[in-house]
């Protein structure tokens, strides 16, 4: 899965993961346990989500195996190989789910079981765009509701969806700091689903932006800004930490990484900031920050 759907998913499965589990897969528990993952360490790939289910019977303990796959392919094979590790590692009755990010309405090669001659292995695969999105609604957790962007709208327009998803998410934050991350993660979310662009024109219809100015990274990259524009110039100053700052939940790695894409694309002359921001998805406030600090560059020499 692309690696910015995976950190949403890493990012908001926690909190979110009761009301999902209870919408997606019927599953009801009194808690989730974290486990360690010992499976990665020999497969060098992670179970996307690990969990010992606690329910009101204290001794039956099971293992949620929950995989998030985006394209539509054969892994029977994995969940097979992992489902056997599982039990040999924990000696629990393993529950083995795929939700399916997809847009396909009927999946060709991500088959809920593995079969050859000697060997029958079934699990479950669930296509969130089967799921009512009005059942998300209905959480109090505002993760979940998050999961509505991608689920069934039924026989309302995507424009009505997504400003009642707005509204609820809105209702629920605590804050415009976490809304703010809130919002950016359901536009992220809706380029699955190919609304993207009528995401963000509902949002701003609804007067929903992010003040990036109560961001820490934001803070952080404005004060790095500060200091070297007192040698190199104000605004090339505060370009640098606008563009070292603005995205969410980016670490040093990945802004540096996006800074260099986002640097050579801008010289060629060829690509819109728009057309970077959504190739290396980032925002596009990212990369006009960055095109700010060259354009001011060129003016000095």
């Amino acid at each position: 899965m692309a690696n910015i759907y995976d950190r949403i998913i890493k990012e908001i499965i926690e909190p979110a993961l009761k009301p999902l589990a209870e919408i997606a897969l019927g599953l009801r528990f009194d808690q989730a346990v974290e486990v360690e993952d010992k499976i990665q360490y020999t497969l060098e790939r992670e179970a996307d989500h690990l969990k010992m289910l606690v329910f009101e019977d204290k001794v039956a303990r099971q293992l949620l195996h929950l995989e998030f796959h985006l394209p539509d392919e054969d892994i029977g094979s994995i969940m097979l190989l992992k489902k056997g590790m599982l039990n040999l590692l924990f000696n629990l009755k393993v529950l083995q789910y795929v939700i399916y990010l997809g847009d396909k309405k009927r999946l060709k090669n991500l088959k809920p079981f593995f079969e050859d001659e000697f060997t029958k292995h079934r699990f479950e695969v669930i296509a969130i765009q089967s799921l009512d999105y009005h059942k998300f609604l209905q959480s109090s957790v505002p993760e979940a509701v998050i999961w509505a962007i991608l689920a069934d709208y039924g026989g309302d327009k995507p424009e009505l969806a997504i400003q009642r998803i707005l509204q609820k998410v809105n209702e629920l934050s605590k804050d415009k700091t976490v809304f703010g991350k809130h919002l950016r993660r359901l536009e992220v979310l809706s380029k699955l689903r190919k609304l993207q662009p009528v995401f963000i024109q509902i949002s701003k219809e609804m007067a929903f932006t992010y003040d990036l100015k109560t961001d820490i990274r934001y803070k952080q990259g404005i004060e790095v800004g500060k200091a070297k524009g007192k040698k190199e110039g104000i605004a090339v100053g505060k370009a640098e930490g606008k563009a070292e700052g603005i995205e969410i939940g980016m670490n040093k790695g990945e802004i540096k990484k996006a800074t260099t894409a986002a640097t050579k694309m801008l010289k060629t002359k060829r690509f819109t900031a728009q057309e970077i921001a959504d190739f290396l998805d980032v925002q596009i406030d990212f990369v006009v920050a960055i095109q700010q600090k060259l354009e001011s560059k060129a003016k000095k020499k």
